[in-house]
């Protein structure tokens, strides 16, 4: 699991996500409360007390979470704050829920929320001033986005298709998801992982001075608890993120990127519906490779958030994304990278077609807008982009065809990595994923998913790491098997599928 995480948080929030837009998982970056560059100045405060740990989660419920607000913790409350006994309470909140909030977002929140004075702590956290019905009052309201929050995965237009209901402590300590393991489509880690942010948050805001929550997934068939996340996984990540780069070789490192700098002979309108602008502005490049820049403008009295549903780079779906607030009647700029698995296998040197198309959200996510598909021609269409790597026959089915390419070792991860090029040649949208993988004979979770649009390719790897090896009390691969099903995107009625596991070749030494 823990390099599940490690991926696809680095997918999200350093390079791409898996299936760039089809679904909007709650905005796990952006919690429920304003975000904290330059706070006022602290007063020093005394030393913490100890605060109250979190609650044991009780056993998964239905139910609402209550109405009566536990009783905050006055730990850290710095020596200029009131004292309890004058009928307000302080509120200790850690450093990871503010430390981007500047002084007019701080006024803003007190403004909104009915708190009575805030006072920065040393350590980054924050200690609001408030009345216990104002606090009350904040926590019923976190409380109701979460459970809308809920509603929409297992209700909304997108939701999630393996999802077959969700199970809560009364505290949002703890969460349960049960699952249809055969219509799994390899993102439910990811909305896990948003839930244990809305967890741990609503946790700070009831006095937990080290807030937690855990996601446990549930077979829906069996009842067996096969995987889980954690808050703790979210703050593990963001620490390795913290330190990443600090060895001495940091400064030398290159991008492996072989690709030219494309150029735009002019702007391109890539969405202009209901008051909402996003152009391409041209191409720079970064440390990965190039990326493309964006100018939005958002004429709505709403707050925006522009994503992209598609991003299909020289004839290949790539995964990407794009995830932009723009506030009503502001603007915001952007980038795309055009940096993808497939580019790096099939050694593209140019870019030479783009499809690209975006929508927007507000922030109870409800769609704004959807723009149409556009394509976009480089500098360098005339030159030779257009490739396909070859590959041993796998499964073909339905006019999709799935070929091996290679199978290789991963040094950074310590895994064996499975890659493969999709091809779909129908008129239908495709998620492609596995439903079921052994490995040595016992059952073991795949990460692989790909969403694959009309008449394009894809690039997708099964990466099988030592942690993946733990899991099943093994010290080596000596065999892996894969079932492969193919569903429409849209309606999430299958296509295809094999009729029986499919074995996958071991490399040499392995077995």
């Amino acid at each position: 699991m823990k390099k599940a995480i490690a991926l696809l948080l680095a997918l999200l929030l350093v390079l791409a996500m898996t299936a760039c837009g089809d679904k909007n998982p709650p905005a796990p970056t952006e919690a429920p409360a304003p975000a904290p560059t330059e706070a006022p100045k602290a007063t020093e405060a005394p030393a913490a007390t100890d605060a109250p740990a979190p609650t044991e989660a009780p056993a998964a419920t239905d139910a609402p979470a209550p109405t009566d607000a536990p009783a905050p913790t006055d730990a850290p409350a710095p020596t200029e704050a009131p004292d309890p006994n004058t009928g307000l309470i302080n509120l200790y909140i850690p450093a990871e829920f503010v430390e981007d909030m500047t002084e007019e977002d701080y006024a803003a929140y007190i403004a909104e929320n009915g708190i009575e004075e805030y006072y920065p702590q040393e350590d980054g956290g924050v200690v609001y001033v408030m009345s216990e019905e104002a606090h009350k009052k904040l926590l019923n309201g976190l409380s109701e986005e979460i459970e809308e929050a809920l509603r929409e995965l297992t209700e909304g237009e997108d939701r999630l298709a393996s999802l077959r209901g969700i199970e809560h402590a009364e505290d949002y300590s703890a969460f349960e998801f049960i699952i249809d393991r055969s219509a799994e489509d390899g993102s439910e880690g990811l909305y896990a992982l948003s839930l244990t942010l809305y967890g741990a948050y609503y946790q700070a805001y009831c006095g937990a001075f080290e807030p937690s929550c855990v996601v446990e997934m549930k077979d829906a068939a069996t009842g067996e608890i096969y995987d889980s996340v954690s808050y703790q996984d979210w703050l593990d990540f963001i620490e390795s993120l913290s330190q990443w780069g600090e060895g001495d070789d940091w400064g030398e490192w290159e991008s492996t990127s072989n690709i030219q700098l494309p150029e735009l002979e002019s702007p391109v309108v890539l969405l202009d519906e209901g008051g909402i602008t996003v152009t391409a502005t041209g191409f720079t490049d970064e440390l990965f490779g190039p990326v493309m820049n964006l100018h939005m403008v958002n004429n709505t009295d709403q707050v925006a958030y522009v994503s992209c549903d598609r991003f299909i780079i020289n004839g290949y779906s790539t995964s990407t994304f794009l995830y932009t607030e723009v506030q009503p009647g502001g603007e915001a700029d952007d980038t795309i990278g055009l940096y993808d698995t497939s580019l790096d296998l099939l050694g593209t040197e140019y870019i030479g077609e783009l499809q690209i198309q975006l929508y927007a959200n507000n922030d109870a996510y409800d769609l704004l807008c959807t723009g149409d598909v556009v394509v976009i021609r480089t500098n360098d269409y005339d030159k030779e982009w257009k490739q396909e790597v070859e590959g041993d026959d796998f499964f073909a089915d339905a006019g999709f065809t799935m070929k091996l390419v290679s199978v290789t070792w991963d040094d950074m991860w310590h895994s064996t990595d499975y890659t493969f090029l999709m091809k779909n040649d129908t008129d239908r949208t495709m998620s492609v994923s596995f439903s079921k993988m052994l490995l040595n004979g016992t059952e073991s979770y795949p990460w692989f998913y790909n969403t694959i649009y009309p008449g394009t390719m894809a690039v997708g790897v099964l990466s099988i790491g030592e942690d993946s090896l733990e899991d099943i009390g093994a010290a080596v691969l000596s065999s892996v098997e894969v079932a492969v099903v193919v569903n429409d995107n849209e309606t999430y009625e299958e296509i295809t599928s094999t009729p029986e596991l499919l074995p996958l070749p071991l490399l040499e030494g392995e077995g």
